[in-house]
């Protein structure tokens, strides 16, 4: 066939050099460009290794000083807790004798004294709590009087409530609300 004999006499000296050229880059690549991307990735590995090691040791470390601290801290603590249970102690003997030198010294007349203070105290509490309750229900007997008292309701709750307390709001001489529904 004509074709397959005219690309071996026309494409014969294209071949020869196209081996020529890669035969010639194979050479330089494996040559000069090989070896220096083998030692950067010796040279990365040798990196990550020396601080794969690095992070070890300094675990190892961190791991032994978190058990001395530990026992530091304990004994510290103990240390801590024994001169608290001494300052307690020190403290409730000073209270008892200081509270055995003022028993001795009030005497009745003094327990005499504080319970008449109490039952003062009490008194006045009482009286309190009883003036707030009278107040209470004046204010409220004078709301119920005028008519526009809501029965544990705020204005606004109910139409009806609302319309009666909008009209009394303050219309009423005993009236003493000035709230709006």
């Amino acid at each position: 066939m004509p074709q397959i004999s005219q690309i071996l006499e026309t494409y014969a000296s294209q071949f020869f050099w196209l081996l020529i050229v890669f035969g010639l880059i194979y050479f330089t690549v494996g040559r000069f460009m090989l070896p220096k991307v083998e030692a950067t990735m010796d040279a990365r590995d040798r990196k990550i290794a020396d601080d794969l090691a690095a992070a070890e040791h300094a675990r190892a470390e961190a791991n032994n000083l978190g058990d001395s601290g530990a026992a530091d801290l304990t004994a510290a603590r103990t240390a801590a807790q024994a001169k608290s249970a001494a300052a307690k102690a020190k403290a409730a003997k000073a209270k008892g004798a200081a509270a055995a030198k003022a028993a001795a010294c009030a005497g009745p007349r003094r327990r005499a004294e504080s319970l008449e203070r109490g039952r003062r105290w009490a008194a006045e509490r009482a009286w309190a709590q009883s003036w707030a309750r009278r107040r209470w229900a004046r204010r409220w007997a004078r709301r119920w009087r005028c008519g526009c008292a809501p029965a544990r309701t705020a204005p606004g709750r109910c139409a009806a409530r609302r319309d009666a307390w909008a009209a009394c709001a303050g219309s009423s001489p005993t009236c003493s609300s000035s709230i709006r529904g």
